[in-house]
């Protein structure tokens, strides 16, 4: 027995002399990674501060990106990189924090056709009991913060773009795109296509529109059909788009293809549709993006889609329809009595311009809420055609009228322009439009700039397939451009005319 006992206690001596050298080794390793926290806790990570994530860097911004964000790889001296964030030209926005972003939010609408140059030295990085400095490697003591190192980059706005229908030559009734910053255009439709009217997506890089075969020449039967076309244009990246890609969205096999309209976010269409073989067949058709084409089982040529296009307005003889299209808004319309058009929403679709025909045989503009307000604008004896929210300090309307105006022959009508003070109606005359017919009015999307046509117009012959909306053939057509920036100056001297830009129709900015 003693024997045994002997053997077990050399046996546990001579394991526990094998097992040493590992515990010393796991022993040593723990030791030098604690050590190596240690010192990483008390001197910090020795990787420069830097910004590394810049949400605009090469981008060209619109004026729905509102926000941009710097991320940095460690925290830093937030009052510092306040204090040394410079944008050049100036672009004021103000700044919040989450966390090792800067979030910058723009607090005026940014200007289109700009390049900006954002740049980043002097600020400190956060610290705590010690900091190291890059420079010289050593450890100094709180109160000498470490510089972030210098950071430079370069965005952009959306070049100021415009669609419009051509009028000459080869690009008569095709659909054209214009640079004004570049002074480039290209066609976007092929010559078999006559384009009869077009709506815009909000990021730009399609175009919704309708279109006949121009050879076909049976006047009895003429298939528009629905169509989008990429434009090419990319703001998000500098990945090159296809220019002139043609898809057909709704083909006119069964039914007519009449009027559209394409809601602002670019999530809804509604089409007027008629039954080839039924005309009594007729109807207001929906086609959500997300959802199968539907018909919505109301009649109307004259709708207005809300900019969310979760509501359309139909004007109809007694008054304005508002019809929901969502299932969320329930199922019941609302009805607007005694107003004879409708000519807009306000951009957060809460409001409707509408017109309303009065005994004395003035008409009024009127903004009216969803929720029952009504607020009479401005009366005038002549027509309202066309009213635009100005977008950046939402306080005015560039609205089109038309009066009669004596002539040596009888009497003419004369569109012209004005601005319209939504708080006290206040109307002030811009331009007066002699001889131009049918105007087409189109606001560029940072609220500086207006563009609108003049056309000159013939009798119309069988041959003729580029038309006006009443159906006079179009024979010549500029597209002008007017500065609404030198208007809201005080300093008269800075009030710009109008300057011509291009042949061409029915222009619209790109949003």
């Amino acid at each position: 027995m003693l024997s045994e006992a002997k053997k077990n206690n050399r046996s546990r001596i001579k394991n526990s002399k094998l097992i040493q050298p590992l515990d010393l080794v796991a022993l040593g390793t723990i030791l030098v990674l604690s050590m190596g926290s240690f010192i990483i806790f008390q001197w910090g990570d020795r990787n420069p501060s830097q910004v590394v994530g810049f949400s605009w860097n090469n981008k060209q911004a619109g004026v729905n990106e509102r926000e941009f964000t710097l991320t940095f790889n460690r925290p830093v001296d937030r009052s510092s990189v306040e204090k040394n964030l410079q944008i050049e030209p100036l672009l004021p926005g103000k700044i919040s924090w989450s966390g090792k972003t800067l979030h910058y939010t723009l607090t005026q609408m940014p200007i289109y056709g700009i390049d900006y140059k954002l740049n980043l030295q002097g600020a400190k990085e956060f610290y705590g009991r010690y900091t190291i400095n890059h420079t010289s490697d050593k450890k100094t003591e709180k109160g000498m913060a470490t510089l972030i190192e210098p950071y430079t980059a370069s965005f952009s706005t959306r070049d100021l773009v415009f669609a419009y229908l051509g009028v000459e030559g080869e690009e008569k009734g095709r659909l054209l795109l214009y640079n004004l910053n570049e002074k480039k255009k290209k066609i976007l439709t092929p010559t078999d296509l006559l384009v009869t009217k077009f709506e815009i997506y909000p990021d730009g890089e399609k175009i919704l529109f309708t279109a006949f075969d121009r050879n076909i020449n049976s006047p009895d039967y003429i298939p528009q059909q629905l169509y989008t076309v990429t434009t090419g244009l990319n703001f998000q990246s500098e990945d090159k788009k296809p220019v002139g890609k043609i898809k057909l969205i709704l083909d006119a096999k069964q039914y007519q293809n009449l009027k559209f309209d394409l809601s602002a976010d670019g999530s809804t269409i509604v089409v007027q549709r008629i039954n080839w073989d039924n005309q009594a067949e007729s109807s207001l058709w929906v086609l959500p993006s997300q959802a199968k084409s539907r018909p919505l089982g109301i009649q109307g040529n004259k709708f207005l889609l809300a900019p969310d296009g979760q509501k359309l307005a139909v004007i109809q003889k007694q008054g304005v329809v508002i019809v929901p299209l969502t299932e969320a808004l329930g199922g019941s319309s609302q009805f607007l009595p005694n107003y004879t058009n409708a000519i807009g929403f306000s951009a957060d679709g809460e409001n409707i311009l509408t017109v309303r025909e009065n005994q004395d045989y003035t008409r009024s503009l009127f903004l009216v809420s969803f929720e029952g307000l009504e607020k009479e604008l401005f009366r005038t004896v002549g027509t309202i055609d066309q009213c635009l929210f100005e977008p950046r300090q939402q306080r005015e309307l560039y609205c089109l009228t038309t009066n009669l105006v004596p002539t040596p022959s009888g009497y003419e009508q004369e569109p012209s322009l004005s601005a319209i003070d939504l708080k006290t109606g206040e109307d002030s005359p811009i331009l007066a439009l002699t001889n131009y017919k049918e105007v087409n009015l189109s606001m560029s999307a940072d609220g500086l700039s207006l563009l609108f046509d003049q056309i000159i117009t013939t009798n119309t012959k069988p041959n003729d397939l580029v038309l006006t909306d009443s159906g006079k053939a179009i024979s010549a057509g500029n597209i002008w451009i007017l500065s609404l920036s030198s208007l809201q100056s005080e300093d008269n001297s800075k009030i710009y005319p109008p300057q011509a830009l291009i042949s061409g129709f029915k222009p619209r900015w790109v949003p």
